[in-house]
């Protein structure tokens, strides 16, 4: 969102006794690949504030020499993908400071997605339909994926602010 804040300020005249508080910061989880990392970076440094305040997720890899089953699924999934000092070097680039930086951890993958996504996956049973077969068998290769070589990708988490 971008603006002068105007809704805040009328909230802020029907509220008398309330206590407004401005807070710039831009929280964006797994999003930033649709722009492009550095992309993204440099069209929502404008929302930021002078030292606002930045958290966002990447897909990023995890070695030097991904496997040749992850490489061809991210290079469907996230052509772009890169390693963390990349990313890090691109933030530099688009003024920011990167403050932190932590990696999701694998079980976060398989508890909120993958278990559950398998569990449905299981519940359909036998899919005859061509379409729904072959997204259904598509899911399946993506977990073993994970399970094979979730090693050598996950997402990051930037915790960065604006330079100025």
């Amino acid at each position: 969102m971008d603006g002068p804040g105007r809704a805040t300020l009328v909230i802020a005249s029907d509220l008398p006794g309330a206590r407004v508080t401005a807070v710039d910061l831009i929280w964006s989880e797994g999003a930033i690949y649709i722009r492009g990392f550095s992309a993204g970076l440099r069209a929502w440094r404008r929302l930021l504030r002078p030292r606002g305040v930045m958290v966002i997720t990447e897909a990023t890899w995890f070695t030097h020499s991904p496997s040749g089953p992850a490489r061809r699924f991210w290079a469907d999934a996230c052509p772009a993908m890169t390693d963390v000092g990349a990313c890090r070097r691109s933030a530099l680039e688009e003024g920011y400071e990167v403050i932190a930086t932590y990696r999701l951890p694998d079980e976060d993958w398989w508890r909120e997605y993958y278990s559950p996504l398998t569990a449905r996956l299981d519940a359909l049973g036998s899919v005859e339909d061509g379409v729904l077969a072959d997204v259904v068998a598509e899911e399946r290769r993506e977990i073993d994926l994970r399970r094979d070589h979730g090693d050598e990708y996950g997402y990051t988490g930037f915790v960065m602010c604006r330079t100025d």
